[in-house]
């Protein structure tokens, strides 16, 4: 049996979520959707963004293909409207299948895991504070306070450039386990236990 729970907040800066998510155990989907591009154009990317993986994953389609399409219809809507602020989304997916998951991701919104109580982070972030970490050029503590760690490599809806995503597929253990879907800015417990809660918006936690 899977449980699940779910919470979004607009924060301390902001007057809008730009953010949006979606929980279903029927379907087997969970999703965070990070919109960029102020209140006009981030939340329409992003609720975009759920909308289409929603439609699609109810249609049969793969994740991946999924997401593909969902970076599209942004596209499609963001050039109907060609003076506008460029929009853009970052997506964080979990997609279970009998004894199989499937996790995916554009951008830094990302996917943890936590077996044995232990967090660890499954998805890989497409930043540019993650490429510098890869290089060697700065340590991963000094990513974390660094002036660029907001800047991503990847999104739904760019206009130019290949979209590039993360996609790893695995078998369920026979055991409990927990996973996260959550923006950057969540500020996960150090371990998770049956009463742990994560706090932040747009942040799931999945039991089986």
């Amino acid at each position: 049996m899977i449980e699940f729970g779910h919470s979004t907040h607009v924060g301390l800066r902001r007057e809008h979520n730009e953010d949006t998510y979606y929980a279903d155990s029927e379907l087997g989907l969970w999703l965070v959707a990070d919109g960029m591009g102020g209140h006009e154009n981030g939340e329409v990317a992003s609720a975009l963004a759920r909308d289409t993986l929603v439609r699609e994953i109810k249609a049969g389609e793969v994740l991946s293909r999924a997401i593909q399409l969902a970076d599209e219809e942004i596209i499609k809507h963001s050039n109907r409207r060609p003076q506008a602020l460029p929009m853009g989304t970052t997506v964080a997916a979990v997609r279970v299948q009998g004894n199989t998951y499937e996790i995916a991701w554009v951008g830094d919104s990302r996917v943890y895991g936590a077996e044995d109580g232990e967090f660890r982070q499954l998805s890989q972030d497409h930043s540019y504070v993650r490429e510098l970490v890869e290089q060697g050029a700065i340590s991963p503590e000094q990513a974390r306070t660094h002036p660029h760690r907001n800047v991503v490599t990847q999104a739904l809806g760019q206009r130019s450039g290949q979209l590039f995503y993360g996609l790893t597929a695995i078998d369920l253990p026979l055991v409990s386990q927990s996973l996260c879907v959550a923006p950057p800015r969540a500020r996960l417990p150090v371990r998770s236990s049956g009463g742990s809660s994560l706090t932040c918006d747009g942040t799931f936690r999945v039991d089986w």
